[in-house]
C-alpha cells in the first residue's frame, strides 16, 4: 500500500525488472489500441507495471502504465479512473508529468510523457544538499504543485521517489512531479477500509485518520518533510516500525532543523518555515503552494539562491547626480515649447525608439509587461483633463529622459516611474473605457515589481513568478502582482495559471475588467482545447468591456479555434453577460 511507482533511467526504478528472472511479457511488441507500440518493460510497483512505448506514426517516446487488475476490480473503479485520468490530463506545466492518453485494454492504462533522469531520492543519497540547490528544487516543486492545486488535483503521495530531475539537454536539474492522482485511485473504499494510503515517512496526520480534510495542505505537509530531508540529509521521523512512524507523524513535533544540522548554520526563519509546513493541523500550515514559495523566497537562504539583490542605484556621487538632474530639469523647460503639438499629431508609435544613435536603451522584453504596473499608470491617467495635454507631457518627459541618458553617457534603465510609458496601439475601434481606480493608486510602488519586470526582460520567468507570488503574499490587497502574473502566464501560454491570476486581479480591482491586455490574454487562452470553457466563463464575467475585443477576435484572430470560440461567446451574449458600462478613457500601453 505504501509503494509508489516511477520510471525513467534505471536509477529511478523502485523495483527494477530482472531480465534473467522475468518471463517473456506478452505486452512487449504489441500495439495498444492501434496507437502505442510497447517497446520494453521498465518497472513494476504497488500500482502496476510501466512500459516504454512509442506513438505509432510519430515515433514519440511515451511511458505506458498498466494498473494491476486487482486494483481495477474495485467497485466503481473504472468511473473513478476515467475521472482522475481526465483531471490529470489538465496538468500542463513544465514541472508536472502530464497524462497524454488513457483507456482500458485488459487493464486500465495511462499514457504519459516519457521522462529520463534520476529521482530526488538518488540525489539525496549523495548527502545533504546545499541550501541554494535545495531552494531551487523546492521552488520548482512548489510551482508545479501550485498549478496542480489550481486544477483541484491533490497528489497525496509526494516523496523524493516521485520527483524526477530530467536529463533533457539544456535543462539543468529540471524537476518534474510524477504520479499525480494515483494515490487517490488506490484510495478506494473496498481496498483501504481502516488502512492509511500513502508513504508513512511523508504522510500527513489527516491521511492516517486525524482530523482534517485531505486537500492542497496535505501536499504541503509532505513538502515540509522533503524540505527537512534535503536540508539535513535525514527524514524527520524514523523507525523500523511503520505504525510508529505514522504515530509520530500524528503526535510528535518535528525535530528542529538547526539542531539536526548545526554545521549548516541555517537561519531561524528557515527553521520556523519548515516547522509551520509540518504543523499537525492543516489550518496551522501554509494555505497554498504560492504562499509557501513566497515564504521560502523571503528567507536568507532563499534570497541568496534566487539572486534577490537590491535595486541598482544611479552611478556617480550624490552631488553629481543632483547636478545632472538640475540640468535635465532646465532642458525640460526648453523641450516643452518644442513638443506642444505631440498630443495632437503624434500617434505614439516611435516614442519607444532611441533618441540618438549614441543612446543605448534596454530592448523591450518579449512580454506584454513593458512597464512596471502599467495598468496603474494607465488608469491613473484617467484623471487628466485632456488626452492631448497628457501626451504632450509624456513626450516632453521622454525628451528629458533621453537628455539625461546622454548626460550620463550610458543607456538609461528606466525605473518604471511613469515618465516613459509608451503607447501600444491595437485596441479595437469603440473599445470600452476603463473604470475604477488603479490597484494601489497613490501608494508607494514595491521595488520588487520592477525587479520582477527586469527578470522577465532577461528571460528569468520562474524567478519572476516566485518574486511576484512573494509580493502577492506580502500585499494581499494589491492587484499589481496578480495582474503581472497573469500577463506572464498568458505570454507563456500557461492558460489555466493566467486565468487564475487574472481572476484574482479582477477580484482585487474590478476596474481591471476593462483592461485591454487582460482581455486579450483571456481571448488568446480560447485556443486551448483543455479548459477553454473556463476562458469563456471568465470573459463573460468581464461583461460589456470585453465585447469589442471578442468581436475583433471572432472576425480577425489568426487562430481558427479562437475565432470559433469567440463567435460562440458572441452567440451567448444575451445570457449571463454583464450590462455595466464604464466611463473614462482607454489608455493603452
Amino acid at each position: 500500500m505504501f509503494e509508489g511507482l516511477t520510471y525513467g533511467k534505471a536509477a529511478c526504478y523502485p523495483r527494477p525488472v530482472s531480465e534473467e528472472a522475468a518471463p517473456p511479457d506478452p505486452r512487449v511488441g504489441a500495439t495498444l489500441q492501434g496507437r502505442y507500440l510497447i517497446l520494453s518493460r521498465l518497472a513494476s510497483g504497488a500500482m502496476g507495471v510501466v512500459y516504454k512505448g512509442e506513438r505509432v506514426g510519430l515515433g514519440r517516446a511515451v511511458a505506458v502504465k498498466f494498473l494491476h487488475p486487482w486494483i481495477a476490480a474495485q467497485k466503481t473503479f473504472l468511473s473513478r479512473f476515467e475521472n482522475e485520468a481526465r483531471a490529470m490530463s489538465r496538468l500542463l506545466h513544465p514541472h508536472c508529468v502530464s497524462v497524454i492518453d488513457f483507456g482500458v485494454e485488459g487493464s486500465p492504462y495511462l499514457v504519459m510523457d516519457f521522462v529520463t533522469g534520476r529521482t530526488l531520492r538518488d540525489l539525496m543519497q549523495e548527502g545533504r544538499l546545499s541550501a541554494g540547490r535545495a531552494m531551487r528544487l523546492a521552488q520548482q516543486l512548489l510551482a508545479g504543485l501550485a498549478h496542480a492545486h489550481e486544477q483541484e488535483i491533490v497528489h497525496r503521495d509526494l516523496k523524493p521517489e516521485n520527483l524526477i530531475l530530467s536529463a533533457e539537454v539544456g535543462l539543468q536539474e529540471h524537476l518534474r512531479i510524477l504520479d499525480f492522482g494515483l494515490a487517490k485511485l488506490r484510495d478506494g473504499p473496498a481496498m483501504t477500509a481502516g488502512m492509511a494510503v500513502g508513504t508513512p515517512s511523508y504522510m500527513s496526520p489527516e491521511q492516517s485518520g486525524s482530523a482534517g480534510a485531505i486537500d492542497a495542505r496535505t501536499d504541503l505537509y509532505a513538502v515540509g518533510v522533503v524540505l527537512f530531508e534535503m536540508f539535513t540529509g535525514r527524514k524527520p521521523f524514523q523507525s523500523e516500525n511503520v505504525g510508529e512512524v505514522i504515530l509520530m507523524q500524528r503526535e510528535s513535533p518535528p525535530p528542529k532543523l538547526r539542531a539536526t544540522a548545526p554545521e549548516a548554520s541555517y537561519s531561524v526563519a528557515l527553521e520556523a518555515l519548515i516547522d509551520k509546513a509540518m504543523s499537525k493541523l492543516p489550518e496551522d500550515r501554509f494555505q497554498s503552494a504560492a504562499e509557501l514559495a513566497a515564504a521560502l523566497a523571503g528567507t536568507p537562504e532563499g534570497k541568496a539562491a534566487l539572486g534577490d539583490v537590491e535595486m541598482p542605484k544611479p552611478a556617480g556621487k550624490p552631488a553629481e547626480a543632483k547636478n545632472l538632474v538640475e540640468k535635465a530639469a532646465k532642458a525640460a523647460k526648453a523641450a516643452m515649447a518644442a513638443v506642444g503639438a505631440v498630443g495632437a499629431a503624434g500617434d505614439g508609435k516611435d516614442r519607444g525608439k532611441p533618441a540618438a544613435p549614441m543612446l543605448t536603451v534596454r530592448q523591450d522584453a518579449k512580454t506584454t509587461i513593458d512597464t512596471v504596473s502599467s495598468v496603474r499608470r494607465r488608469l491613473e491617467s484617467a484623471a487628466a483633463p485632456a488626452r492631448q495635454f497628457r501626451l504632450a507631457w509624456i513626450g516632453a518627459l521622454f525628451v528629458v529622459v533621453a537628455l539625461l541618458a546622454l548626460l550620463l553617457g550610458r543607456g538609461l534603465r528606466h525605473r518604471g516611474d511613469g515618465t516613459t510609458v509608451a503607447a501600444r496601439p491595437g485596441s479595437p475601434p469603440g473599445a470600452p473605457p476603463s473604470a475604477g481606480a488603479a490597484p494601489g493608486a497613490g501608494a508607494a510602488e514595491s521595488p520588487q515589481l520592477e525587479q520582477a519586470r527586469q527578470m522577465v526582460a532577461r528571460g528569468e520567468i520562474e524567478p519572476a513568478i516566485v518574486l511576484l507570488n512573494q509580493v502577492r503574499a506580502q500585499q494581499p490587497d494589491n492587484a499589481d502582482a496578480p495582474y503581472l502574473l497573469a500577463m506572464i502566464y498568458f505570454d507563456n501560454r500557461r492558460w489555466p495559471d493566467g486565468l487564475a491570476a487574472a481572476q484574482m486581479a479582477v477580484r482585487k480591482n474590478p476596474g481591471l475588467k476593462a483592461d485591454p491586455d487582460l482581455i486579450r490574454g483571456a481571448i488568446r487562452s480560447l485556443a486551448s482545447d483543455r479548459g477553454y470553457d473556463r476562458s469563456q466563463t471568465f470573459l463573460r464575467g468581464l461583461g460589456q468591456p470585453a465585447m469589442p475585443f471578442i468581436k475583433e477576435a471572432a472576425a480577425r484572430d489568426p487562430s481558427p479555434k479562437v475565432r470559433e470560440r469567440a463567435s460562440e461567446l458572441l452567440g451567448s451574449s444575451g445570457r449571463g453577460w454583464g450590462s455595466r458600462s464604464s466611463s473614462g478613457s482607454v489608455f493603452r500601453r
